[in-house]
């Protein structure tokens, strides 16, 4: 199959929203839609002798609360929703995991690094927030126009999820967890978040890949102002090693975009997307430029506000993976931004 080919979706159309599609024993695909791009996300209600676990849960607004009482209304009548597994701290996967624990009592369990990258944040103030944020990005060498937005944006993070509860249950790599009638194994892996969580349940060759893996777009790696020069394209594509033993027929059910086959070739895809964009930034350093002048080279300067902190950190992860292998170099102008430049340019 061609690298380019876009591979081949299970199902042709999505769960309309407040109901459940039953795709596996004991596993119910719920899409919630989402007030940003990419629209959705799929949402995963496990059943199990006990009750239900809930894997992810979409933003914290009324819309999605409405939708989500109908879902438990119809299929929680004679279990209770037991706990709520979370893959990472963004938006759209913790958003209501704190409405489901006073609500439902349901349990929070994700792995220690999320948690706690998910409770900083959420803590942080309108002010400091957009302090850090303003400081970051005007080393990236973002304009003045983005910076005042980010100025009165404040706290965006703590506006779209529910309070982060206090504790929760920490799930590890190859933790097992009887989560229907048979077992699913935990993953953790860094990149798109620090230790992000998959579920993988052998008995049925299920991977709930969550944003690791998608099938029709790249997962967004970037790098954040809490950690400028962290290389997590690195830890990406080592991570992507971890999925190798996946083969064609596992079927994977991401949080976006529909669940497919062909996990092989979705890795050689993605690792192929990266070494483009790798070689784009190389040749594009030629002479010194920012990160800001990076996102453009690679995606262009058509770019919504809301988009700016992906497309930058998405530069500055490609030029701090190729500053670790020494290809360029990072510098500060006299205006304090950050500047990289081919190693040797040509």
């Amino acid at each position: 199959m061609p690298l380019k080919t876009r591979l081949t979706t299970l199902h042709d159309k999505l769960p309309e929203p407040g109901t459940t599609l039953a795709i596996a024993p004991g596993v119910n695909w719920v899409c919630m839609p989402l007030p940003f791009l990419p629209a959705f996300i799929n949402c995963w209600l496990l059943e199990s002798e006990t009750g239900f676990t809930l894997v992810d849960t979409g933003v914290n607004n009324e819309k999605s609360k409405i939708l989500w009482k109908a879902v438990l209304e119809k299929v929680c009548r004679d279990k209770p929703l037991q706990s709520i597994i979370v893959s990472h701290y963004h938006p759209d996967h913790i958003g209501l995991a704190g409405w489901f624990a006073s609500e439902y009592g349901a349990e929070l369990l994700m792995s220690q690094t999320e948690w706690l990258a998910a409770r900083a944040l959420f803590l942080l103030n309108d002010r400091d927030l957009g302090q850090i944020m303003v400081d970051f990005y005007h080393r990236c060498g973002c304009e003045e126009e983005f910076l005042n937005y980010l100025r009165a944006d404040g706290n965006s993070y703590a506006r779209t999820i529910a309070p982060v509860p206090h504790s929760f249950i920490r799930l590890e790599s190859r933790q097992q967890l009887r989560l229907t009638n048979s077992m699913w194994t935990m993953q953790c892996s860094a990149g798109h978040s620090p230790a992000q969580v998959t579920l993988y349940n052998e008995q049925e060759d299920l991977l709930i890949a969550a944003d690791q893996i998608l099938p029709h777009i790249s997962p967004n790696i970037s790098v954040w102002p809490d950690e400028p020069f962290a290389n997590p394209l690195q830890y990406y594509l080592e991570s992507l090693k971890d999925f190798e033993r996946f083969g064609p027929e596992t079927i994977m059910l991401p949080a976006h975009g529909y669940p497919t086959k062909n996990i092989p070739q979705r890795l050689l895809q993605l690792t192929h997307h990266h070494d483009e964009r790798l070689e784009i930034i190389y040749n594009a350093c030629n002479e010194p430029r920012t990160a800001t002048e990076i996102s453009a080279a690679m995606l262009g300067t058509e770019i919504g506000m809301q988009h700016i902190f992906f497309a930058v950190g998405e530069a500055l992860a490609h030029l701090n993976y190729l500053h670790a292998k020494g290809e360029i170099v990072r510098f500060e102008d006299d205006t304090n931004i950050w500047r990289y430049r081919q190693t040797s340019p040509k």
